[in-house]
């Protein structure tokens, strides 16, 4: 007989065990699913009710760097030297100038004095010239620069003078420091010889003493440059060789009819009636000759003695040059401003004051040239202030132009041409501008004229009144200038229309 035995395998499941674990896993399976399901349904609804805003608290939701939560702010504070500040921060932090020279303002970026000396700067090397341009539109504080300059350059013996002031402001800026003014036009009487002599040097420009004959042939050449520049203008063209020949007759013989000292009417009458013997006057054929070619330049000088100049340049001077004073100027306000007229007389009187700045025994001297744009439709006689301006380290001079906006150069010719070089050219003989706020239309110019940096002209673009980007040499500051109250009320140009606030 057969028996059936059973066996036991230890930790093995029965199916009734499989089958209960199987129902207990789906059951916990639905457990979390439902429960996964139900959190998701509260948090969307917890969203939703955040983004209409019904839940949201007014200071913000409140969570780690939410952006819209209330708490005290922190600053990190680094304490370091000066020495370590000028090299990690150099653009917040520029070099002090020191303070040699007139106190101009305050330095915006430094918050420092500003003082400026183009004669101890050049000395330093850091400018080549003490020749200086500011550029200004009316109201930014250009000419009261230019005026407190002057009154406080005096605290340093410096004298200034103004060839040609067409508003006639500097008269009461001038009175009030005891120095001369001469009135032209109006009801004045008063009149310049511009082929004046004017003072002679005790040395040249090289140091050595100037002799007669150096004294004769450096006048000559100022006589002929003054005379052919303003034929030239009022011919409108550049004068051709054989009527400078004849211009050259004429004004020897005028000056030897004078005893050196020639005037306007008689060079004029020299050249419709030469009295030189055509022997003289080499290169003519005859005396008609030399009458045909000096035909037109007789007629232009007719300007200067018939014409609206009448009574002003034809004939001796009656007013003398004070050398001494400690500011001199023109006033010319009695005539048009930007009239053919002005820039002629802006160039009589700039070359009969330049005659007598001669020598450098007379000290530091500041020449300042008011509207200088007035003179750019006549290149002619820009180019005559230009060479002029060579003479800076001779004589002692600081010239000083004052220009409205760099467009004022387009008067002269288009960009490219021989007559906007000369223009530009006498910009590239200041090694010191001054820029003061220009509209946005004369940035373009204003950067490639002057080669500012996108910085810089972005700051001209935005300058306060009476602040400027003083360029000087190499290095550019912004400057706010600052008066006292007695400069304010002698210096301020809006007087008529309300002072500002």
């Amino acid at each position: 007989m057969g028996v059936k035995v059973g066996t036991l395998v230890v930790g093995r499941r029965t199916r009734r065990q499989r089958r209960a674990a199987s129902r207990a896993e789906r059951q916990l399976f639905h457990k979390i699913s439902s429960k996964e399901r139900e959190s998701r349904r509260r948090q969307k609804k917890e969203e939703d009710a955040l983004w209409e805003g019904e839940s949201l608290p007014a200071e913000g939701e409140a969570g780690d760097r939410m952006g819209r939560s209330v708490i005290p702010a922190y600053v990190s504070t680094t304490r370091i030297t000066s020495n370590k500040a000028r090299v990690q921060y150099p653009f917040l932090a520029p070099a002090n100038r020191g303070g040699e020279g007139v106190l101009i303002g305050t330095d915006k970026f430094g918050r420092s004095p500003f003082c400026f000396d183009p004669f101890v700067d050049y000395r330093k090397g850091i400018l080549s010239n003490t020749n200086m341009a500011v550029l200004g539109g009316i109201g930014t504080g250009k000419s009261s620069l230019m005026k407190c300059m002057a009154l406080r350059d005096l605290v340093f013996g410096r004298r200034t003078f103004i060839p040609g002031d067409p508003k006639g402001e500097w008269t009461n800026i001038v009175q009030a420091v005891g120095g001369s003014v001469i009135t032209l036009g109006g009801t004045s009487r008063a009149r310049l010889n511009p082929l004046d002599a004017g003072r002679r040097p005790h040395r040249d420009q090289e140091g050595r003493p100037v002799s007669d004959e150096q004294w004769r042939t450096m006048v000559d050449n100022q006589r002929l440059d003054l005379m052919e520049a303003l034929v030239s203008t009022l011919m409108g063209k550049d004068l051709l060789q054989a009527e400078k020949a004849s211009l050259r007759v004429a004004l020897e013989a005028a000056s030897a009819r004078h005893g050196g000292s020639p005037i306007t009417p008689t060079v004029a009458e020299e050249v419709f009636n030469p009295s030189t013997p055509v022997e003289e006057a080499e290169g003519f054929r005859d005396r008609e000759d030399l009458i045909r070619v000096g035909r037109e330049v007789g007629f232009a000088l007719q300007e200067l003695t018939r014409g609206k100049l009448r009574g002003l340049f034809d004939g001796p001077s009656t007013v003398a040059f004070d050398p001494a004073a400690p500011m001199m100027s023109i006033n010319l306000q009695n005539f048009t401003r930007g009239s053919q007229a002005m820039s002629l007389i802006m160039a009589c009187t700039g070359s009969w004051f330049e005659a007598s700045l001669r020598g450098d025994d007379l000290g530091q001297r500041n020449v300042i040239y008011e509207e200088s744009h007035e003179l750019m439709s006549f290149p002619q006689l820009l180019e005559r202030m230009r060479s002029n301006f060579k003479l800076v380290r001779a004589w002692g001079l600081r010239n000083i132009i004052a220009l409205h906006r760099i467009s004022d150069l387009d008067a002269v010719g288009s960009l490219g041409s021989k007559q906007r070089a000369v223009a530009e050219g006498l910009l590239a003989d200041t090694s010191t501008r001054v820029v003061y706020r220009q509209e946005s239309d004369q940035l373009e110019n204003t950067r490639r004229v002057l080669g500012l940096s996108s910085t810089s002209l972005t700051a001209v673009e935005n300058l306060a009144i009476g602040s400027g980007l003083w360029q000087v040499g190499k290095q550019a500051y912004l400057v706010a200038h600052q008066r006292t109250k007695w400069e304010t009320q002698l210096t301020n140009t809006d007087s008529a229309i309300g002072e500002r606030q």
